[in-house]
């Protein structure tokens, strides 16, 4: 299994997709084995945050705020959203999430439709 987390440093960014990296967990047996990090690419014209962690293969996506369509493209690649978890350790947001104790959080994970951003 693979987890991206959208990144400040090593802490969970406010919102996914200006996080400054993507740091993605392989986890084996539920146990994270190795992490990597890489750069969000932001917005350009062929490219997107959620779409780029799209193409890094992974199972799941945590981070702080997410905007619908962001969302929405994850759903549709089958990425499990973990949203509204912003300011914590990633590690250890991993970690709660493996174990259960980490869900998404619609009432403030989830940017309002119409509201700008990815």
């Amino acid at each position: 299994m693979r987890i991206a987390v959208g990144v400040d440093g090593n802490t969970i960014a406010g919102h996914f997709g200006h996080s400054g990296d993507f740091q993605v967990f392989t986890v084996e047996d539920n146990k994270v084995t190795s992490a990597e990090i890489f750069s969000n690419p932001g917005h350009t014209a062929t490219m997107n945050p959620a779409d780029f962690v799209v193409t890094l293969e992974v199972d799941a996506a945590i981070g702080g705020t997410i905007g619908q369509h962001a969302l929405d493209t994850l759903t549709d690649a089958n990425i499990e959203g973990v949203f509204g978890a912003d300011g914590m350790d990633a590690r250890k947001a991993v970690e709660a999430y493996l174990a259960g104790e980490l869900k998404h959080n619609t009432e403030t994970g989830v940017l309002a439709p119409g509201e700008p951003c990815c």
